[in-house]
């Protein structure tokens, strides 16, 4: 059956309309505006006349699809003196994110062509490694969170995949998605946290996450017949990412100024005016990219306003 796709457009301005809805359905404070953009989604689909949609969350968090989770693999087959597949794996992921960093004018917007280890990163880590052996002769403490691995320096990359399903990346994202879903009247099911699926998929060996220099290789794999060849094998996958960055030098910067410098959050202990406004600064410069730290600020201040305004109340 032809599908026929819907395409959004979220407006920066739209949010200052809506981020006290928005928030009040989230009933906390979130990381980013990145939020804004799955909220618009389920409005949309709310508006074809949808009511079940399937979501996509927990496939990166179970098979190794975020690019960060890479550098993590490269470790533990450093330390596994399995060097011949670290060498494979890097070249091959790296001549790929290289390639296609290429094709797109700012493409680090789109791709960090340097999330892997490179020679020096990797000789750094070697060291380390070999410090800690003979000097130390011992393996550090490692986290006791119930179900992270026991001897976490040697399973990198299952440790990040572990804190991920259970304590920040997958619960975040299921209670945004869901918290979305319901403000438009709309049920959201996750195929791929199906329990007896992640069962399986975390009794699968490293090399079937991570291969060739492709992540989530087994699912790219199963896809075969089913997914045209040109989005299995993609490179250039991004998430959920607003432009927040820019949409606070811009459309919300006045906004923005109000609500980081006024209201709730100037009466708390942790709130620091200087530290706030040296963050501004470089940010409006140009000289850093902080919106991750002054978004946290801009949403801790909308969700207290609630408070504030005894909106909770009145709905």
């Amino acid at each position: 059956k032809k599908l026929n796709p819907e395409f959004i457009h979220p407006h920066a301005a739209n949010i200052i309309k809506e981020s006290q809805a928005l928030h009040w359905h989230q009933e906390q404070p979130f990381l980013s505006a990145s939020m804004y953009l799955e909220w618009c989604v389920v409005r949309r689909a709310k508006e074809t006349g949808t009511t079940v949609l399937l979501d996509g969350q927990g496939a990166d968090e179970v098979l190794a699809g975020y690019q960060y989770y890479f550098p993590s693999h490269q470790r533990d087959q450093l330390y596994s003196a399995d060097l011949f597949s670290l060498a494979k794996n890097t070249y091959l992921f790296n001549s790929r994110i290289k390639r296609e960093a290429h094709r797109y004018e700012n493409s680090e917007r789109r791709i960090n062509s340097s999330v892997a280890l490179d020679t020096l990163g990797l000789s750094k880590a070697a060291l380390k490694e070999l410090y800690l052996r003979i000097k130390v002769r011992k393996t550090p403490e490692d986290d006791q969170s119930a179900g992270l691995p026991k001897n976490q320096r040697y399973n990198g990359l299952r440790t990040l995949l572990a804190r991920g399903l259970l304590y920040d990346m997958l619960p975040n994202n299921l209670h945004s998605a869901d918290c979305n879903g319901m403000a438009h009247s709309i049920e959201t099911r996750f195929p791929y946290i199906d329990y007896d699926l992640v069962d399986w998929c975390l009794k699968l060996p490293n090399d079937l996450l991570i291969k060739h220099g492709w992540q989530k290789y087994i699912l790219r794999q199963a896809a075969r017949g089913i997914v045209p060849d040109d989005i299995r094998w993609r490179v250039d996958k991004v998430g959920f990412a607003a432009p927040q960055d820019n949409w606070l030098r811009g459309d919300l910067k006045e906004w923005a100024y109000d609500k980081l410098f006024n209201g709730p959050i100037v009466d708390l202990e942790a709130y620091d005016r200087s530290v706030i406004e040296s963050f501004w600064s470089k940010h409006q410069s140009g000289e850093e990219d902080v919106s991750w730290a002054l978004w946290r600020w801009i949403s801790l201040n909308e969700w207290l306003m609630l408070f504030k305004d005894n909106v909770w109340k009145s709905a």
